[in-house]
């Protein structure tokens, strides 16, 4: 048993240790699966030139708009403002709005909740979000819901200056890490009540 779970441990460790390029695909495929478009679609996206931390953003508003992905990408090329793209499409801030329980202390993201905590609901619309809002709070969305991971440990990766491909990666490795650890539990379970039925 003890060998089984070194043997297993090891292939985690190595798991986790990935090029840049393995995490920049596992990002592409993380998106295409959150958003339900294949795989190769983002790979084009980025390859047309939308940075990898806008690829989220061009499939949520495309997403919440009903518009094709294209079109949405088409105006981030030609230098459109994510606020102006989205205004275009008939969002607004209220738009890129997520509950958050508790306290907002990061850098990243304490001054943009605040433009939604001093201001009525009724007036979410008037909010003017900066790009680096609206990067940052969609993906906040995206890799939170993605991995079922907390917010506050996003929040905390980004105020350090990790990119959302690098939190997406080290969210995935956590979950992944956690859901060995159930199927080690119920193994060493089983092995119990074999044990105990002898």
């Amino acid at each position: 048993m003890r060998t089984i779970i070194t043997c297993l441990s090891l292939i985690l460790i190595l798991a986790a240790v990935s090029s840049a390029e393995d995490i920049t695909t596992e990002f592409y495929v993380a998106v295409g699966d959150y958003f339900d478009v294949p795989y190769e679609n983002v790979w084009d996206m980025s390859e047309s030139g939308i940075a990898d931390e806008d690829l989220t953003v061009v499939y949520f508003i495309a997403d919440r708009a009903k518009v094709d992905a294209n079109e949405v990408a088409r105006d981030r090329l030609v230098g459109g403002s994510w606020s102006s793209i989205a205004s275009s499409y008939g969002l607004d801030a209220s738009s890129f709005y997520m509950m958050v329980a508790g306290q907002i202390n990061s850098k990243a993201y304490a001054s943009v909740f605040e433009k939604y905590k001093s201001s009525p609901q009724s007036n979410w619309n008037k909010i003017d979000l900066t790009d680096s809002d609206i990067i940052n709070l969609v993906n906040l969305r995206f890799v939170g819901s993605h991995h079922d991971y907390t917010v506050f440990d996003i929040m905390a990766m980004r105020d350090y200056g990790k990119s959302f491909v690098k939190i997406n990666h080290q969210a995935r490795v956590a979950k992944d890490k956690i859901l060995w650890q159930q199927q080690m539990a119920e193994i060493e379970d089983n092995e119990d009540v074999a044990t105990e039925s002898k």
